[in-house]
Formats: structure tokens, sequence, C-alpha cells
């Protein structure tokens, strides 16, 4: 009364079994990952969207002042969310993408011409923070 050996057409089911089951387990993750990479380039294109309609509107209306508020809020928006992505570990290692690295260098620059020290040394920073090796 010892356990039955079980057959080799068994086995073969039971493995085509788990592959399957693993295949679609993979496939549906991705899927899913490729759902929310989609979303957030659509929220990221359409915030960028909302700034520049509105920076326009401002520079139409000839209101210097309010752009530049509403372009400096943005830029210390985005370098919370820098700060906190390379803190997490993201960094562009390994991409060629010259412009978007350089967007920290012109912010420094920019702001170091206007006198904001403290947006210039926070945008070096960053800058810095995203060429260190990891």
């Amino acid at each position: 009364m010892g356990l039955k050996k079980p057959s080799a057409t068994s086995i073969a089911v039971a493995v085509a079994a788990l592959v399957i089951g693993a295949g679609i387990g993979r496939w549906y993750a991705w899927r899913e990952f490729e759902r929310e990479l989609a979303v957030a380039s659509l929220t990221h294109e359409l915030e960028l969207t909302g700034v520049c309609a509105n920076t326009l509107k401002l520079t139409s209306a000839q209101r210097p002042d309010k752009v530049r508020l509403a372009l400096d809020q943005r830029v210390d928006g985005a370098f919370r969310a820098i700060a906190e992505l390379v803190d997490d570990g993201a960094n562009l290692k390994g991409y060629a993408v010259p412009n978007l690295r350089d967007s920290l260098r012109r912010a420094a620059d920019y702001y170091t011409t206007q006198g904001d020290s403290a947006r210039a040394r926070t945008a070096s920073g960053l800058l810095a923070r995203l060429d260190a090796p990891r």
C-alpha cells in the first residue's frame, strides 16, 4: 500500500500547466507595467501642456512677473521630484539623453545669472548626484 508512482504523462501535464501559468502571469505583469508607464507619460505630457499654456497666456497678457513665478514654482517642484527619484536609485546611466541631463546645467546657469544662488546650488547638486557613480 505504498504511494503510486506518477506517470510521465501526469508529470508532463503538471510541468506544462506550471509553464503556461508562469507565462500568463509574466504577460499580465508586463501588460500592467506598460499601462502604468503610459499613464505616467500621459500625466507628464498633460502637466507640461498646462505649464506651457499658462506661460503662453501670461506672456501674451504681458505678465512677466507671473510667468517667472509660475515657472519658478514648477522648477522647484521638479527639483523635489528629481531628488526623490535619484534617492530611489533612478539615473540616466546608459541612456543617450544629453539634453535632459543638460536641463539641470541650464537651470543652474539661469539661476546664477538671476542671483538666485539657492536654486543654482540645488540644480548643480542634483546634476552631480545624477552623474554620481552608483
